[in-house]
């Protein structure tokens, strides 16, 4: 059964990753037949199993390729629709905003109404009830759908597939006091008993605990991390510890111990046992809701224990790739999901590797306990490796060592919480004694993670490996895994190792010595600029960072290291980001505006590590040489007079390569560039980076003309609240002939020259020519 499981299986994320990425019904079926002749060519024994397969297949891609086109909110973009729905879940709070799911059942624009049925995420500012019980209530609204979009910038957060995760196809934004109540309640009875006993279940952790180990015990019991803060869930990951923020399959087997023994103390007969076990279980799911990483364990354990009532051998690899199959066949999108790729990796991993890596350990002097706990912890953080520095770009070689401390902590919070929450329901002061017994677990867990944190070597921040990295990784953890004396493979490495070096060492010097191209990426950061250049000879540069862009959006650009960060001026949505970056990459230089006019600037200089980066002051006619290709030229501000205002104290400069020039002119308004062109400064450039994303305030007629650019580059936010860019503005620049790219229609810009040529890559390409 293992064979034709595996092929269903890659059959399926094979029309899955095709419907994503070509989002065409005839393509994906073009594509799926001609592997599946490929494959019979192959192997033509097992013709069944593969025609079966590519139903696998075509069933992902159609699915996945249904909801990218889904058209339902599309027609209505940008108009105020009248909406009616019921919500489908608990509200949650995020950064002081209101959530909720809710199922639509109406649309009314003018006089159409539609019947549509869909799932979207509204946003308010107040909560909407008294009570904390909101499931089912019918409401109704005028606003504006928001469709997600895909990824912005290169290896940034897809809010599209996120949400498609949850079949949610798209979010509105509604003021609390325009949202009516109806008085219908529509539910489903088994969500509802869920979700009531859930809030019972938080009622019972908040008497019984502490509020900072109430809120971890809720995320490690019921997968609810809104309880914790946004820094607590921040460290608690940088810990290496983000398995405390989900349900895991420990709680699974710790439910099944502990109510099998009650059941059988009462004598129940085994078989009815497991079918009990099976609705208990069921229970469990929906008070903590369908996260992948619970839907995977309970649908192994169902596996299991319908084998034992079934008397037939269950494997726990087939139950893996069983419950996969099961969670990609009800949502396609789930295999984009962080918790299932996570979940799905490490339990394989364990299944792969542990018991090699146990029968390894045995051999060495050390505790059976102990090897028990080092076998599945090594065996998992070498599964999850690649995944950790794919999505966070860091490597904390802590993890092993924290988790191995914390392991029976953690698994004796989870234990004991589950029979304290059972034990309350009889007495108060029975469960007392375990809940003490659960503040100092978790205590010690807090203490430990945060001492060995603190060790700052111990984390490593890796460039984005991409998907070819993971792949090679992979190849090559399975090959040493599964390698044994008597293979083939062994005896054509040995016969052929020394050509295989001889590639492996060509194509390394190929990728180091191969000419490359001068390239700016204009990031999309919203209402604010971010750019950030990397040179032909490996200097990188940074100059702003937006109101909050996250570091792993730099370092996903093959970033580790900036060689020189500029801070045009003190506003945060300039400088926000830089202090998040500062955290996390290693800085050389810091280039900062030679002016009395500070801003916001001290809280980034608060930040620098003096011992690792260099702060400079600069102003007009300073140049900064980057390599031999590369110098910065400043224009701005002025080192005889100062202007007043911020942004008229910005950094302006000029950044020359070989014949190219490229002007950045910040915030500053046409006060600044009159002065500029009276300076008689040599303004002539190639490329125009918009000043003030766009403003009407700037880029005035005459200094257009002076810089005389082919093209121009405006950053700026989507729907922002000051109308950039300016009509007036983008009229000029068309009748000037300078083709404009902006941000918020084509999210990140990439300019790439060779000192001759430019090209220009844009990372959303439906908006732009």
């Amino acid at each position: 059964m293992k064979f034709p499981s595996i092929v269903f299986l890659i059959f399926n994320v094979l029309g899955i990753v095709l419907g994503n990425v070509t989002s065409s019904y005839t393509i994906c079926l073009v594509i799926e037949l001609l592997c599946l002749l490929v494959v019979i060519f192959i192997n033509s024994k097992n013709k069944l199993i593969y025609f079966i397969a590519i139903l696998f297949g075509i069933y992902g891609s159609f699915i996945t390729v249904h909801m990218k086109l889904d058209t339902s909110f599309s027609r209505y973009k940008g108009k105020n629709i009248r909406i009616n729905a019921n919500i489908i879940s608990d509200k949650t709070v995020k950064n002081d905003k209101y959530c909720y799911v809710i199922k639509t059942t109406r649309v009314q624009f003018k006089q159409k109404r539609e019947e549509i049925a869909r799932k979207l995420l509204l946003i308010t500012d107040k909560d909407l009830f008294e009570d904390n019980y909101t499931y089912g209530k019918e409401i109704y609204f005028v606003g504006k759908v928001k469709l997600p979009t895909n990824s912005r910038n290169i290896g940034g957060f897809n809010y599209r597939t996120y949400l498609y995760e949850k079949n949610i196809y798209g979010t509105v934004f509604v003021k609390s006091d325009l949202i009516k109540i109806g008085d219908k309640t529509k539910s489903n009875k088994m969500l509802e008993i869920g979700i009531k006993l859930r809030h019972k279940i938080f009622k019972i952790m908040d008497e019984m605990l502490a509020p900072r180990e109430s809120a971890l015990l809720k995320s490690m019991l019921v997968g609810d991390t809104q309880y914790l803060s946004c820094d607590m869930i921040k460290k608690i990951r940088e810990y290496g510890l983000a398995h405390l923020l989900s349900v895991s399959g420990i709680n699974i087997v710790y439910i099944v111990i502990i109510f099998r023994s009650i059941l059988k103390l009462a004598k129940i007969r085994y078989r009815l046992v497991n079918s009990i076990l099976i609705a208990i279980l069921g229970l469990y799911v929906l008070v903590v809701g369908f996260t992948l990483s619970l839907i995977r364990a309970t649908i192994m354990t169902v596996l299991s224990l319908m084998g034992e009532i079934l008397f037939y051998n269950s494997e726990t690899l087939l139950n893996l790739i069983v419950a996969a199959l099961i969670i990609l066949i009800i949502n396609p999108f789930s295999f984009y999901s962080m918790g299932f790729q996570f979940s799905f990796i490490a339990t394989l991993s364990i299944i792969l590797f542990a018991q090699k890596i146990k029968e390894y350990l045995e051999k060495k002097p050390i505790n059976k306990v102990l090897i028990e706990i080092l076998s599945v912890s090594i065996a998992v953080n070498i599964g999850v490796l690649p995944l950790e520095v794919y999505y966070f770009n860091k490597l904390s070689l802590s993890s092993i060592l924290i988790n191995i401390l914390i392991s029976n902590a953690h698994s004796v919070s989870v234990f004991a919480g589950i029979i304290m929450l059972i034990v309350r329901k009889i007495s108060y002061i029975l469960a007392k004694p375990i809940a003490i017994l659960i503040e100092i677990m978790l205590k010690f867990i807090f203490i430990i993670a945060k001492g060995l944190s603190s060790i700052h070597f111990l984390t490593i921040n890796i460039v984005y490996i991409g998907i070819t990295g993971i792949m090679v990784y992979y190849s090559i953890v399975l090959s040493i895994f599964m390698y044994k004396k008597s293979d083939k493979a062994k005896i054509f490495f040995n016969k052929y190792r020394n050509i295989i070096a001889g590639i492996i060492m060509i194509i390394i010097l190929l990728y180091n010595f191969a000419p490359r191209d001068f390239k700016i990426n204009f990031m999309d950061v919203g209402q604010g600029d971010c750019i950030l250049i990397k040179t032909n000879h490996n200097k990188n540069i940074l100059i702003d960072g937006g109101e909050n862009i996250n570091a792993s959006e730099i370092i996903k650009n093959k970033v580790t290291n900036i060689d020189v960060m500029i801070a045009t001026h003190g506003h945060m949505d300039h400088i926000g980001g830089l202090i998040n970056v500062v955290n996390s990459v290693d800085v050389n230089k810091l280039i900062i505006p030679d002016t009395n006019y500070r801003g916001d600037m001290d809280k980034l200089i608060s930040q620098i590590d003096t011992r690792k980066t260099h702060i400079y002051k600069c102003k007009s006619r300073d140049n900064i040489i980057i390599d031999k290709d590369t110098i910065i030229e400043f224009l701005n501000p002025d080192i005889n007079r100062e202007l007043e205002g911020e942004n008229d104290n910005s950094l302006v400069f000029k950044v020359k390569y070989k014949d190219k020039n490229f002007l950045f002119t910040s915030d500053i308004t046409k006060d600044c560039e009159e002065k500029m062109v009276s300076n008689k400064l040599n303004l002539r450039a190639d490329i125009l980076k918009v000043a003030h994303h766009g403003s009407e305030y700037s880029t005035s007629e005459e200094f257009v003309r002076r810089v005389n650019p082919k093209i121009a580059v405006i950053s700026v936010g989507e729907d922002n609240r000051f109308n950039h860019p300016s009509k007036v503005v983008l009229e000029r620049l068309k009748n000037n002939n300078i083709e404009v790219f902006r941000t918020d229609e084509c999210g990140q810009i990439i300019i790439a020259t060779n000192g001759k040529r430019i090209r220009i890559f844009r990372k959303i390409i439906n908006f732009c020519r």
